[in-house]
């Protein structure tokens, strides 16, 4: 469906990569939507990035969702405190999937959505979004 949405709205082509990550799967890309359970993938994804890809890195717990926007250029400077784990000791192997909900997981997809469309239509993006269905809110950081 995001596929089918961004063409409507943007007139832009994407392809969906739905696999176990490759480097040589993001070479050319322009954009990149982290899905991940893995935070040492995430790291591996990120550090190989290009300094023109514009990413966005997914993550959610229970009925919190965050979205991280940066480009490539910044990957040291902005996401060198996020390569430790936040999750307490007895919860540190548990895939996050398995600590969130299905319809966080829905709203996160919404706005991931909306994201890359504001994106693709030139609009400045924030830092941060986090979407809690515990509060009903949508908190947005600059930094």
């Amino acid at each position: 469906m995001l596929k089918e949405n961004i063409k409507r709205m943007c007139d832009e082509d994407i392809e969906i990569v739905n696999d176990k990550y490759k480097p040589e799967y993001f070479e050319d890309c322009q954009i990149l939507i982290l899905a991940l359970d893995s935070l040492a993938v995430r790291k591996e994804v990120i550090e190989k990035c290009k300094d023109d890809q514009f990413i966005l890195d997914t993550r959610m717990v229970k009925k919190i969702s965050q979205i991280n926007t940066l480009y490539g250029f910044q990957r040291d400077t902005r996401m060198e405190k996020e390569w430790v784990e936040t999750a307490d000791a007895e919860n540190a192997n548990t895939r996050c999937t398995e600590k969130a909900v299905a319809f966080n997981a829905l709203g996160m997809a919404c706005l991931v959505g909306s994201l890359v469309v504001d994106y693709l239509n030139g609009k400045t993006l924030k830092y941060s979004y986090w979407l809690d269905l515990e509060n009903y809110r949508l908190n947005v950081f600059n930094s």
